[in-house]
């Protein structure tokens, strides 16, 4: 993956790598064994940040935001995650300057994209797995979903959703899934989770 992406916009854009030059990691693309290894940190730091950036946002804690946005900054940097780290490091500054308004706008986007790299980080092995999908467990979060969207609490169903971001899914799971955040993210529709969420209970 390295060499390709060195070869589409490292060589093309000599002048924009060279800002990221102190942030490239060896070239792993020879040992699977260390790409694996360092996708699944940044994976595991990308669940964690997500999860931190939910409290600080509970808690109006722009001192732990902004500490959470400079920890996940460099994995993303170097998984060649270059946009999502410029976010990052925009989200930290904001933190650190006491920018409400900017983290208020832009923390659900980077938290979007976050969780979209860690779905593309998942291990490859884990499609062997969703015949066995935890049906119990996504219909207990599913509840947690809809009692905070009757009550429209995005923060509480936000944290159920990234909770089912651990887990591998049956692709029609993983769409509802999408569907469902996209529903209270993109759309703030509480109402149609509800009925989606029944309507699902009913089948």
């Amino acid at each position: 993956m390295n060499k390709v992406l060195k070869k589409f916009v490292r060589d093309k854009h000599p002048e924009e790598a060279k800002k990221y030059k102190s942030e490239e990691v060896t070239d792993t693309s020879q040992d699977p064994a260390q790409d694996a290894a360092l996708f699944n940190a940044v994976r595991r730091d990308a669940e964690n940040a997500i999860t931190a950036f939910r409290g600080a946002a509970a808690a109006n804690d722009l001192k732990l935001l902004a500490t959470t946005a400079h920890g996940v900054k460099p994995g993303l940097s170097n998984i060649s995650e270059h946009e999502a780290a410029k976010m990052a490091a925009k989200l930290e500054d904001a933190g650190k300057r006491g920018d409400t308004d900017y983290v208020t706008s832009n923390t659900e986007d980077f938290i979007a994209i976050l969780t979209q790299i860690i779905n593309k980080l998942a291990p490859k092995e884990a499609a062997d797995e969703v015949a066995t999908e935890d049906t119990e467990f996504l219909t207990a979060q599913l509840q947690i979903i809809k009692t905070a969207c009757e009550n429209y609490d995005d923060q509480a169903a936000f944290v159920a959703l990234d909770a089912l971001t651990v887990k591998a899914w049956k692709p029609e799971s993983h769409a509802l899934i999408e569907k469902i955040r996209n529903l209270i993210y993109s759309d703030s529709d509480f109402d149609g989770v509800v009925e989606l969420v029944d309507a699902l209970e009913a089948c």
